[in-house]
């Protein structure tokens, strides 16, 4: 059994700001905004809308939601991830692997490395 990987979400407006395709729709696309809820991000999916979004304007942090049991720990996915759906998980995929991209070529051109 070979596991495909989804399609990645792409740059829209940003790179804060993801289009992440719908896993039941290919032609569906959902925004995804990494800055909102204090970094936690937001997306317009009714994923997100339904069931985190109420939680994060209230305040309540990823952290605070699994230990009232307010949402449950996924497998698969970190706890920091515990208010985000699966479009925002993605997205934030996406914008870790650009950054490591970007430090790379930064890296490159200035010689710089690294200490520990």
């Amino acid at each position: 059994m070979t596991l495909e990987r989804p399609d990645p979400a792409t740059v829209f407006d940003e790179v804060t700001s993801w289009k992440v395709r719908s896993r039941s729709d290919c032609h569906v696309e959902y925004q995804c905004e990494l800055l909102s809820y204090s970094g936690n991000g937001a997306c317009d999916c009714p994923d997100f809308t339904m069931r985190f979004a109420k939680l994060l304007g209230q305040g309540i942090t990823p952290e605070q939601a699994l230990e009232r049991k307010l949402v449950d720990n996924r497998p698969g996915y970190r706890r920091s991830d515990a208010l985000r759906c699966w479009h925002l998980v993605n997205a934030f995929t996406e914008f870790e692997h650009h950054l490591i991209t970007v430090f790379t070529n930064v890296k490159k051109k200035t010689g710089f490395e690294a200490r520990d």
